[in-house]
This record gives C-alpha cells, structure tokens and sequence, in this order.
C-alpha cells in the first residue's frame, strides 16, 4: 500500500490457483489488491475511523473465491460488503448494525452449508452478531453480560456451524480475562474462563 500511516493491519486471502487477495486498513482506509501473478490496481473498499485499531475489516473466501468481509465505519455502524472475483466488482455496503459504537468486526463462514457469521462488540459490552444463511441477514444470540470486552477474534472457517468459535480478553483493567466460546448448543456452559477474575 506504500501508506505512511501509524494504523495498518492486513489480511490476505487464498482465492486458488496461486492467486491472493489483499485487503487492509491504513490509518481509516480501507482497500485491496488481487493478486494474479503480479499485482492488480488498488481497490477502495469504504473509509472508518483514523488512528484505531478496533474497526479494520475481517474476512473469509467462498467455493467461488468471492469475498466476504465486514468493517465498522467512521460512525460506529456494521458494514457487509461483497467482492465477485469473476467481476471484480465490490457491492454496496449492506448495514449490519446501525448502532453507534460497535468494535472489532470479525468474520467466519460455515464451509460445508456457505453460511456467513459476523461478530463484533456492540457499544454495550455484549458480544452481539448476525447470520447469514442465504437471502438475507438474521439475529444471533451471544454473549449478553456487559462487563467490558476487546480484542474479538474468529476461526476463519468451519466445518459446521456448531463449530463458530470466537475468543475476546475481558476486564476494564490487568489483569484481564481471555474467554473463548462456541456457538454450539449442545455444551452445558459454551464460554470457557482462562479465570474468575472477571
């Protein structure tokens, strides 16, 4: 990206046949670049806030090395946006979360049914998230308490929806719990303490 920012964080992405993605946010830019043998021209993905490291985009690959990724935007708001590799062509945003104040995105997909499971911490402290099994987008259930939360992260891909993982540290201060959870329901306590601290 050649930015001279003090913010970067990246992902890449394996579309198949030796060919990447790269997408990134540089100090509130958002962008890409598809790598075919050498790279491609630079994508605009959207913008969010400067200066953060709670907002950049997460993202996973499909059968069809389409994009699906997820960012918070300058306002506070869940973003989904999809790139179609045969086109190369990224599609509006479509709002996840209209709520101010939402942090760390993160986002897995189920690889046997193709379902998307995005996650991200609500401006409330609860680990809050939507579904999307094909059509349109519905509510997941999650972490409810209000204790404070940072530091989301995902598995990137499953191989059964039961299989969604996620961990998140917890706490105001040091020391700081590290917590994991499942989406699957079938557990007596899906959340798993590293401590009782909090």
């Amino acid at each position: 990206t050649g930015a001279a920012a003090n913010f970067v964080q990246g992902q890449i992405l394996p579309l198949g046949s030796g060919k990447l993605y790269a997408l990134w946010y540089a100090d509130g830019a958002l962008a890409g670049k598809k790598y075919t043998g050498s790279w491609g021209s630079q994508e605009s993905i959207g913008a969010t806030t400067a200066g953060v490291t709670d907002r950049a985009p997460s993202a996973v690959v499909d059968g069809s090395s389409d994009i699906h990724l997820i960012y918070v935007d300058s306002s506070g708001r869940v973003q989904y946006v999809k790139r179609t590799d045969s086109s190369g062509t990224l599609e509006a945003p479509t709002l996840l979360d209209g709520a101010a104040g939402n942090v760390y995105p993160v986002i897995s997909r189920d690889t046997a049914k193709g379902y998307l499971y995005a996650l991200w911490i609500s401006s409330g402290s609860q680990i809050t998230g939507k579904v999307y099994t094909g059509g349109s987008w519905g509510a997941l259930s999650l972490e409810t308490n209000t204790r404070t939360k940072s530091r989301l992260s995902s598995l990137y891909g499953v191989g059964s929806s039961a299989n969604v993982a996620w961990t998140w540290t917890q706490g105001s201060a040091s020391p700081w719990d590290v917590k994991f959870s499942v989406l699957s329901t079938s557990l007596g306590s899906r959340t798993v303490d590293t401590s009782t601290l909090q």
